[in-house]
C-alpha cells in the first residue's frame, strides 16, 4: 500500500512544485510584493482581517475575542471579520504564524493556492488526456490573465475556486462508483468552500444537475 501511494506522489510533488516556481515567478514579474496588496477594494480588508486572527492566535487567544477585535478595528478599520467567512483567515493565520507576515510570505501563500489549483486541473485531465497534456493545462490555467491577477493579490477567490473544483470532482467519482466516502469527501469540501465565501453556495445546484445529467436516479 505505501509503495502504491509513493508511486503516485512520484509525478505528483514536482508538478506542484513546478506550479508553484511559476507562480512565484509570474508574481515577481507583475510587481505583486510591491503592489501595495490594494488591487481590489476588498483586498486590504482580507489582509487585515487575517493579520487579526494570527495576532489573536499569536497573543494565546485573550479572554474577550469581541474586545481583541473592537480594539483591532480602532488600528486597523478595515477589518472586515463576519463579512466574510473565516477559513481563509484561518490559513492565512497559520501561515503567517509560521512564516511571518512579510509581503513575500503573503505572495508565497496566494502562490501556493494558485499553483495547487493549477495541479488540481492537472490531475483531473491526467487519465482523459496523459500526465503531459495534463501537466501543460495546469500550467496554462496559472497563465490565464485572471488567475494571475488573483495569485498576486489576497483574496479569497482562488482558495474558493481550488476547493469547488474538487468537490464536483470528489461528487463526480461519486456519480461514478457510489462510494459513500466520495459523497462525504464531497460534503465536506463543499463546507470548507461555503465558509471561505458564500458564493460556494452554488455547489447546492451539482448534485440534482449532476443526477439528472448522468441518469443515475438510483443515487438519489
Amino acid at each position: 500500500m505505501s509503495s502504491r501511494v509513493s508511486r503516485g506522489l512520484l509525478p505528483v510533488v514536482p508538478a506542484g512544485l513546478c506550479f508553484f516556481a511559476l507562480s512565484l515567478g509570474l508574481n515577481h514579474a507583475r510587481g505583486a510584493v510591491e503592489s501595495g496588496f490594494g488591487a481590489f477594494d476588498d483586498e486590504p480588508s482580507h489582509l487585515l482581517t487575517g493579520l487579526m486572527v494570527r495576532d489573536f492566535l499569536a497573543q494565546g487567544c485573550p479572554d474577550s475575542p469581541l474586545r481583541f477585535a473592537e480594539e483591532y478595528y480602532l488600528h486597523y478599520p478595515k477589518v472586515a471579520f463576519g463579512q466574510w467567512p473565516p477559513v481563509f483567515y484561518v490559513f492565512q493565520a497559520a501561515w503567517t504564524l509560521l512564516l511571518g507576515t512579510s509581503p513575500w510570505s503573503l505572495i508565497a501563500l496566494m502562490s501556493l493556492f494558485s499553483a495547487l489549483a493549477g495541479l488540481a486541473v492537472s490531475l483531473a485531465l491526467r487519465e482523459a488526456c496523459g500526465p503531459l497534456w495534463a501537466f501543460v493545462a495546469g500550467g496554462l490555467f496559472l497563465l490565464l490573465p485572471l488567475v494571475q491577477t488573483l495569485g498576486a493579490s489576497v483574496m479569497t477567490e482562488l482558495p474558493l475556486a481550488l476547493l469547488c473544483f474538487l468537490a464536483a470532482g470528489r461528487f463526480g467519482k461519486f456519480l461514478d462508483g457510489g462510494r459513500a466516502r466520495d459523497v462525504l469527501a464531497f460534503a465536506g469540501l463543499s463546507v470548507l468552500a461555503i465558509l471561505t465565501k458564500g458564493s460556494a453556495l452554488a455547489l447546492a445546484f451539482v448534485p440534482p444537475i449532476g443526477v439528472l445529467l448522468s441518469g443515475r436516479w438510483r443515487l438519489l
